[in-house]
């Protein structure tokens, strides 16, 4: 199964304004997924398989063509890397930065 889904959470605030929250924290294929903690970096966030997601229970929707409004009202959803990354109201931006 590919893990190839990603939650993301818009009820809590980012650490930097404008940048999407994804949950969990990335695991490797045979540990237990990370439902815990959030972090801004898509390449550190856990990814899902969608059977993961179905079996945990948490009921969450899945992205179904959403405008941008509609998206930010959703608390949670669940969406592929690759429509994430498709879609036209988002960035990508590269930080470097000094904690």
């Amino acid at each position: 199964m590919k893990r190839e889904y990603v939650i993301v959470n818009n009820e809590h605030k980012p650490m930097w304004s404008g940048c999407v929250l994804f949950w969990g924290h990335l695991t490797d294929d045979d540990e237990p997924r990370s439902f815990g903690g959030y972090t801004n970096c898509l390449d550190k966030c856990e990814k899902y398989t969608k059977e993961e997601l179905d079996d945990k229970g948490y009921g969450f929707p899945f992205y179904d063509g959403e405008n941008e409004s509609e998206f930010r009202n959703i608390p949670d959803i669940c969406i592929k890397v690759k429509d994430l990354l498709n879609l036209s109201w988002l960035k990508e931006m590269h930080v470097v930065y000094r904690p």
